[in-house]
């Protein structure tokens, strides 16, 4: 483990060595911004949010939208009908920067210029706009494009025409469109059955009124002021998400019948950046290490330029820098042990826990979930900071990696606890906040709650992808009795039922 980034560096670049290939700057920017393929996945239309500056008042839209992306907005559709084609496309790149950060697509209304000249992923068009066949010479066959729908013949000739997806509606009244008449439920759920393609409904909907399209087999749920008219945008979401939840539930459990209430009997917590608020500490032990032993870095880039250096370095590799560039005495094991020491400090006298794990802990206690952690981090430093913090109660043992001589890009840690639990791998849930050991933990079999932490945030959307659940805060927590399994799309996930 390098000795500045993602846990600590304790098991050999546990958290934040990448493989060899994927080590460089150039290389972890294109794992963030993946190349989007065409095919569109059912799940991506869950929140589709359109957007409208006349709600925003001062706030900047670029901002709106960011917010709209925290609370778990699935896919961005940029609707400005009053700026030039000139300021679409400006506004189209500077959004794209947003939404590509988050990992989620950004599709242009009714102008297929402006989406190709702004590197949009596709476009959205109306009955009444542009020809299909013209529509998709001009974006290309890699773009996807979605049509308005609001009959079955639509919705079939659209689909005949190579439209990726549809918008179905207005399926309530709606302010952003004039002289509509509501479909019903039924006319819906007939032009849903009728393609093949993911159907995305819109008009009107809200959170007072989207469960009304439970059984109508729609994807998701296009909205304009549900989110953008709202004060907190991204509250707003998060409720729209949730709701959501409950419709795909419902939908699953009807061509399915996987919808239930799992027993889950365990439970394994990650420890840094999991249980407590550890990671940011980490980041900055190298540089503390090198202030100690003299290093001038007084300015934020000299900072930085020492954390590119150790990240993806070894132990013995950062050891060696730390004595070619910065004089540190002793053998690689002498200094690592001097660095853990400083390390060691800040556990017994510093680190907190996480907001609102407490009551998480609380919860899975009362309700006879054995708990373990399965950590990077050395056992003196767990030891220490759970006696502190007082939450040494709640877990029944401490698995180190170090202690197995493996890392969490093998699944021996989380086995051995399962083993130790002496039930199935699918009655035990996994804490992580970093997507390589949350990998590890499912392809194994476990069901991984991911937890966000803001030393991670480059990972979240894949992170997201990967869980079953994942929880921005512990205060999103509704109760282990109220934990939900759902079969969505051939992806089994959890959500929060009703309290």
């Amino acid at each position: 483990m390098s000795v500045n980034i993602d846990d600590n560096f304790v098991t050999q670049n546990e958290k934040s060595q990448q493989s060899e290939t994927d080590s460089s700057a150039e290389a972890q920017v294109k794992t963030i911004n993946k190349k989007i393929e065409r095919n569109l996945k059912r799940s991506e239309l869950k929140i589709y949010a359109v957007t409208d500056k006349s709600w925003l008042g001062e706030r900047s839209l670029t901002e709106a939208v960011e917010e709209a992306l925290k609370g778990g907005v699935t896919l961005v559709e940029l609707r400005e009908k009053n700026v030039s084609e000139e300021e679409l496309v400006i506004l189209a790149s500077e959004i794209k920067k947003v939404t590509d950060r988050y990992g989620v697509r950004l599709i242009v209304n009714d102008n297929p210029a402006a989406a190709v000249k702004s590197g949009a992923a596709g476009v959205h068009v109306g009955q009444d706009d542009m020809n299909l066949a013209e529509v998709r010479r001009i974006v290309g066959a890699d773009s996807v494009i979605g049509v308005s729908a609001h009959t079955v013949e639509e919705a079939r000739k659209a689909e005949a025409g190579g439209a990726d997806y549809l918008g179905v509606g207005a399926v309530f009244n709606t302010s952003t469109k004039n002289n509509t008449v509501a479909l019903s439920p039924e006319k819906l759920k007939e032009i849903c059955d009728s393609v093949s393609i993911p159907v995305v409904a819109i008009g009107g909907i809200n959170g007072d009124n989207i469960n009304e399209l439970k059984g109508t087999g729609a994807d998701g749920v296009a909205v304009v002021s549900a989110i953008f008219a709202e004060q907190d945008i991204c509250a707003a979401a998060k409720r729209l998400c949730h709701k959501m939840d409950k419709v795909l539930a419902y939908k699953s459990n009807e061509t399915a019948n996987e919808h239930r209430r799992p027993r889950f009997k365990a439970a394994i917590f990650d420890y840094d950046g999991t249980v407590v608020d550890s990671m940011g500490m980490w980041r900055s032990t190298g540089s503390s290490y090198a202030r100690k032993l003299g290093a001038n870095l007084s300015d934020e880039e000299a900072d930085r330029k020492l954390n590119a250096q150790l990240r993806g370095l070894s132990l013995e590799e950062s050891a060696a820098l730390f004595r070619r560039e910065y004089g540190a005495k002793g053998t690689d094991e002498e200094i690592l042990e001097e660095v853990l020491d400083m390390v060691f400090v800040n556990y017994e006298n510093n680190i907190e826990c996480k907001e609102g794990v407490l009551d998480v802990l609380d919860d899975l206690q009362a309700n006879g979930v054995k708990m373990c952690i399965a950590t990077a981090s050395q056992r003196r430093m767990i030891e220490s900071a759970n006696a502190r913090l007082g939450i040494d109660k709640y877990f029944d043992k401490v698995f180190t990696c170090l202690e197995l001589k493996t890392n969490k890009r093998e699944p021996e840690i989380y086995m051995k606890a399962a083993e130790f639990f002496d039930c199935d791998i699918s009655e035990i849930l996994v804490f992580e906040d970093v997507l390589h050991a949350a990998h590890t933990a499912a392809q194994a079999g476990f069901s991984v709650i991911g937890v966000y932490d803001k030393e991670s945030e480059e990972e979240k959307e894949q992170l997201k992808e990967i869980s079953r659940l994942y929880i921005d805060s512990y205060t999103d927590w509704r109760g282990i009795k109220n934990l939900y399994e759902v079969n969505i799309n051939g992806e089994k996930r959890l959500y929060f039922g009703e309290d």
